[in-house]
């Protein structure tokens, strides 16, 4: 009787742990970026980072490339070309949404001929999703990294990824 009364309290106690150990989040900081594109009636496609990896293995600047991939759990990827498509519209109905959702711009890149925006869901100076939006005249696309990314590990990657450029010039 005993072991089933340790039993027991174990099976209806670890559920408690867990919430401790993992609280749950706020809903401000859950990753919103597919809903968004769903509601924009625009298909997007998860794959796995370590497809990625894999794939980007056979690449020459895989090195430069990988570590831009930390702490990432998986990707979506979103491509509009039909022509149909009003691109502007949905690309600032997608960044207002992002911004109610408490997305912070970390870059916006504007010319004549296209805009790039680079926003991130922070959660205790943790990147849970970065999203980036390209749109010009001819299409649309959408790229989300979700997971635990440490800002420092993208700027580091970046760096060393600047400075291999430069010593190619």
């Amino acid at each position: 009787m005993k072991k089933l009364m340790i039993i027991l309290l174990i099976c209806f106690s670890l559920p408690i742990i867990g919430s401790c150990i993992n609280p749950p989040e706020s809903n401000n900081t859950k990753p919103v970026f597919s809903k968004i594109l769903e509601e924009e009636g625009i298909d997007s496609y998860n794959i796995p980072v370590f497809l990625v990896k894999l794939a980007l293995n056979f690449s020459d600047e895989s090195e430069s490339i990988m570590p831009l991939f930390k702490g990432s759990r998986s990707i979506s990827l979103a491509i509009l070309d039909d022509h149909r498509h009003n691109y502007l519209q949905s690309y600032k109905r997608i960044c207002n949404s992002l911004e109610l959702s408490s997305y912070s711009d970390l870059v916006n890149i504007i010319d004549s001929d296209s805009r790039i925006t680079i926003k991130a869901l922070l959660h205790e100076s943790i990147i849970r999703e970065l999203v980036v939006l390209i749109h010009d005249k001819d299409n649309f696309v959408a790229i989300s990294m979700t997971g635990r990314i440490n800002p420092r590990d993208i700027a580091e990657a970046i760096t060393k990824l600047n400075k291999s450029k430069k010593c190619e010039l």
